[in-house]
Parts: structure tokens; sequence; C-alpha cells
């Protein structure tokens, strides 16, 4: 089942990463201890480069 809605929020040295899965939301919450500090930069690039843009991809003419 495809993810959606996928967003990152930084609360202090906390990350709290959420997305809808069908119809229901989740999340995960990373401990600045739990996560180093490379992959938490790979986790803040891999959504960024999802989240893009809400829209729905254009249609080429």
């Amino acid at each position: 089942m495809p993810v959606g809605q996928v967003e990152l929020l930084e609360r202090g040295p906390l990350l709290v990463l959420r997305w809808r899965l069908g119809k229901q939301r989740q999340q995960a919450l990373f401990w600045p201890d739990t996560l180093p500090r490379a992959q938490r930069r790979e986790l803040r690039l891999a959504v960024k480069a999802h989240g893009v843009s809400r829209r729905p991809p254009g249609m080429a003419p």
C-alpha cells in the first residue's frame, strides 16, 4: 500500500516522522541518542525529495 502525506517535524533534539497509510495516520519518534547525525540528515533529505509538492504531477503536453 502506498504511503502518503509524509512530513518530518523537528521538535528540538527530537524528530517526528508522520505519514498516512490508507486512512490511518502513523508516526515514529526518533530520540537524539537512537538516530546518529548522518541518519538524521539522510532522513531529512529523503522526506524533502518525496515532499517537494503536494499537488499531483502535471501531464506533459
